[in-house]
């Protein structure tokens, strides 16, 4: 799918991006690659101008397809389409095997307030002070939306924890560009930490309402 920008800069194409994961971060319940909702936005020559990648949190299997998108009148952007789990037999598989999804973004394809502002960082860094990750809104409703601004080092995971300690949920981290849709609604209302983790240790934490 492509569009005309709202505000004639360009043009956004709509669709599905295939990530080959590493083989080290390769495992049955995963699979060998990651299919994720993909937005494209190139100048009038084609020269892109950003990208972004949007996967639901539900199960590894996900795929994200996206069908249908259109410019809205703020210079945002809305699509919709589905996310297929792939292999519903796995035990982790908690949700429906189909569900559909309606996403509503900024001018910049942001669900987190300000993604774009990362754009051109481009590798990994390891000063302790780096922001890995932006999330928002704060405080959360339905959804926790997590942006990976910088690719966090091979085998990074995030961790959902509540007051007591209690690890809710689990996820890989994704590669640069991606919002990851984290459904925190089902949790009763309360303080939690979100916790980007390589092995034991801690690359970056946030607190949220």
């Amino acid at each position: 799918k492509l569009v005309k920008s709202f505000d004639e800069t360009g043009y956004v194409a709509g669709g599905t991006k295939k990530e080959f994961l590493p083989e080290e971060e390769i495992i049955p319940a995963t699979g060998e690659r990651r299919s994720n909702g993909w937005l494209v936005k190139v100048n009038e020559d084609g020269e892109v101008l950003w990208e972004r990648k949007y996967h639901f949190i539900d199960s590894p299997q996900d795929k994200h397809t996206l069908n249908d998108l259109k410019a809205t009148s703020d210079g945002g952007y809305i699509f919709c389409g589905e996310s297929t789990d792939e292999d519903p037999n796995q035990e982790f598989t908690t949700g429906p095997p189909q569900q559909g999804w309606l996403v509503k973004v900024d001018e910049h394809g942001c669900l987190v307030e300000g993604c774009e502002l990362f754009d051109n960082i481009n590798v990994i860094e390891q000063d302790s002070d780096i922001q890995y990750f932006k999330a928002g809104p704060i405080p959360a409703g339905q959804f926790l939306n997590v942006y990976q601004n910088i690719n966090a080092p091979h085998g990074s995971s995030y961790q959902l924890i509540d007051m007591n300690g209690r690890v809710l949920e689990e996820f890989s981290a994704l590669s640069k560009g991606t919002t990851m849709m984290l459904e925190v609604g089902k949790f009763d209302v309360g303080n939690y930490v979100l916790v980007l983790k390589k092995g034991g240790e801690v690359l970056q934490s946030l607190r949220f309402p």
